[in-house]
């Protein structure tokens, strides 16, 4: 497993305001693509097929508002909402796969 891309997304800290919308039939991975895309793109993705965000779902998501933030953390997050994680594989691919919790 390959820690670089991750790291290197990490470092890619905002110097401004990141917005990204969901849109209809979307979900947080989508979310979770947008930040890793602008922060490391052409950046190569495995991630499964989701079903969509509940309709009651938060649509608007801001990035960068605080001086200290990381990119990486926020789609990290965006994967727990959904019961996943992120990852690179040794290719540099991005994959999304379940996360075993107690």
């Amino acid at each position: 497993m390959s820690d670089g891309p991750a790291e290197e997304i990490a470092a890619n800290k905002w110097t401004e305001e990141f917005w990204v919308s969901m849109g209809e039939g979307k979900n947080w991975a989508d979310v979770a693509k947008a930040v890793i895309t602008d922060r490391r793109p052409g950046t190569k993705f495995r991630f499964p097929k989701l079903p969509p965000a509940p309709k009651d779902a938060r649509t608007e998501f801001a990035f960068g508002m605080t001086v200290d933030n990381n990119p990486w953390q926020d789609a990290e997050d965006m994967a727990w909402e959904m019961g996943m994680r992120l990852r690179f594989d040794d290719d540099d691919v991005c994959v999304m796969e379940p996360e075993e919790r107690p």
